[in-house]
């Protein structure tokens, strides 16, 4: 007589649980004793597949005498017997209790801790992808307030996150761990060698709010040294930037209109135009010609990120301010330079177009006057078109109220 095959069982615990006998699927209809499913749930994640009699006791009825849970675990592996129709599918053996002794068994988080072992002991990013391509998602998600499964879940978390490190998946890590400071600081730099340095100051805006937000902290001196550099690079001499061919009409235009603020005058100036003719190029020589002359600068933009928060991009060009100008802010009354230093530290703010944004509105008037009628300050935005409504507004509003009114 021929000898039967051993069953193969295959074991889904990450992002959902399902069990296949022989490559079908149990259907879910079988799964119907709560305490059968979660002991084969246990079993699966156990060293071995095989747990002693009192510790699965312990998992499944903490609040039992052991005379009073053994007949419970008994009925469990029944009906877990019943619904996989494996023979031994779950066998009680002395004082140990095991899954599928008998067949060739498999369990998926076997199989990412195996893989996972392997990239982080070599520290191979290809080893690391092999790995996160076996992750199918959080442990047995429909089970997320079971405290037997706690640890191990937050192991398995901790696991994935170190495979994004080490395959330098950086937004992915950032998705599910928005404080990952070193993850931002990665990104940043990418954005330096890419050359977009706006981008760069939005990843730092980015860490900041997730670091407020989450852990009440700021951003580290790493990160805070990265993001000076980042603005000394934009604010740099226009000697150390490439010539603006057939710019010389927009140039001379962006030349009358500063130095008729630092004669004390306002101007407001729209930069429009095709994507890729240079608008950009022309806001950043229009920012460096304005401190070549003497003004106080800050720079924001205002390109979408997912996200993005109300006033954003004039945030950001008003901590630029203050970063090049530290004594604007020193200087503000109390109520105003705490209000700005809670937004600037990557505090929320309000906007339903109702009137709870408006502390910092006018916050934000209080410093740019006496920046500009001491000398003349230029705040720049780019990207505007992407801009969201408090940004237009907040925007409106300070053109509104500076000295001098509105210019061509």
């Amino acid at each position: 007589m021929a000898e039967r095959l051993r069953p193969s069982v295959s074991v889904t615990l990450l992002g959902r649980f399902e069990v296949a006998v022989d490559a079908v699927a149990v259907p879910a209809a079988r799964w119907t004793r709560r305490h059968a499913t979660a002991l084969v749930k246990l079993l699966a994640l156990a060293p071995g597949h095989r747990l002693h009699r009192e510790q699965v006791v312990d998992a499944l009825w903490p609040d039992d005498a052991l005379a009073e849970a053994v007949p419970k675990l008994h009925k469990a592996a029944h009906f877990a017997r019943r619904a996989l129709d494996v023979p031994n599918a779950v066998a009680l053996r002395g004082a140990s209790v095991l899954l599928c002794p008998d067949a060739e068994a498999a369990v998926d988080v076997d199989r990412f801790e195996a893989l996972t072992r392997t990239a982080l002991a070599t520290g191979d990013a290809a080893a690391a992808r092999d790995a996160l391509a076996a992750y199918g998602g959080e442990l047995l998600p429909t089970d997320r307030y079971e405290p037997w499964l706690q640890d191990r879940r937050e192991q398995l978390r901790l696991r994935h996150l170190e495979l994004l490190r080490l395959d330098e998946a950086w937004e992915a890590l950032i998705e599910l761990d928005p404080s990952d400071e070193l993850a931002h600081l990665a990104l940043m730099r990418r954005h330096v060698a890419d050359g977009d340095r706006h981008a760069a100051l939005r990843q730092f805006e980015r860490l900041t709010r997730a670091l407020h937000r989450e852990l009440g902290v700021r951003p580290g001196r790493e990160a805070v040294a990265l993001r000076d550099r980042v603005l000394t690079g934009l604010s740099a001499p226009p000697a150390r930037r490439p010539a603006l061919l057939g710019r010389d009409r927009e140039l001379a235009a962006v030349d009358r209109a500063l130095r008729a603020v630092r004669a004390g005058g306002h101007r407001t100036l729209l930069v429009s135009g095709a994507a890729g003719m240079g608008k950009s190029a022309l806001v950043a020589a229009a920012a460096a010609r304005a401190a070549e002359l003497g003004l106080r600068t800050g720079s924001g933009t205002a390109a979408a990120i997912e996200g993005a928060r109300p006033f954003a991009p004039v945030v950001e060009a008003l901590a630029d301010l203050c970063r090049r100008h530290p004594p604007l802010l020193a200087d503000l009354p109390e109520g105003h330079r705490r209000e700005l230093e809670r937004v600037l530290a990557g505090g929320e703010v309000a906007w339903t177009g109702d009137g709870e944004h408006q502390r910092l509105v006018l916050a934000a008037a209080e410093l740019v006057r006496p920046a500009a009628a001491g000398g003349g300050v230029v705040l720049t935005v780019d990207d505007l078109h992407e801009a969201d409504d408090a940004t237009l507004r907040l925007l409106h509003y300070l053109a509104r109220s500076t000295p001098g009114g509105v210019g061509p």
